[in-house]
């Protein structure tokens, strides 16, 4: 599609506009937060993903070995949601860690799914892995204020309404 010239011109100040709107959202207090908020998370995650690689555990089995713990007889849908993933997804952890024998299936008779708990060796590497990693945590994040970690908490709360 070919534009004549007076169109061109339109498309650029049009394209202009838009992106000074966008330029001004990103300034707001809100949205800073927010982007700052995000490339925290990722960069985290990247680390402690790395760090946890070098103990043989991924990330997502730590997740899924940490929330069975604090969860006992959770359901595949419980874990799917607060992991963000999907169902096949956590079905597939779910299998290979029962293949590990990191995780017992609880079949309940008048239940019709069944439910997930630590085995003995689940929850003896989640103890190892959960020292290693705790100390990691607090050796990298930087000792914050205590009114910046009553505001997220805050924050957190809220937005879990």
């Amino acid at each position: 599609m070919q534009l004549d010239s007076a169109s061109l011109v339109l498309l650029k100040k049009t394209n202009a506009t838009s992106f000074e709107k966008i330029d001004k959202q990103l300034e707001t207090k809100q949205v800073r937060f927010w982007r700052a908020l995000m490339a925290c998370h990722d960069v985290l995650y990247k680390h402690f993903e790395t760090n946890l690689a070098e103990k043989n555990m991924s990330y997502s089995r730590f997740q899924l070995l940490f929330n069975i713990h604090y969860n006992p007889n959770c359901s595949a849908i419980f874990l799917a949601e607060k992991m963000n993933v999907t169902r096949g997804n956590i079905s597939t952890f779910l299998k290979r860690m029962i293949q590990d024998e990191l995780i017992l299936e609880i079949f309940e008779k008048n239940k019709k799914r069944c439910s997930y708990e630590l085995s003995k060796k689940g929850r003896q590497i989640l103890t190892q892995t959960f020292d290693i990693h705790i100390t990691e945590v607090i050796n990298t994040i930087p000792n914050i204020k205590d009114e910046t970690l009553l505001d997220l908490e805050k924050l957190s709360a809220t937005l879990q309404k």
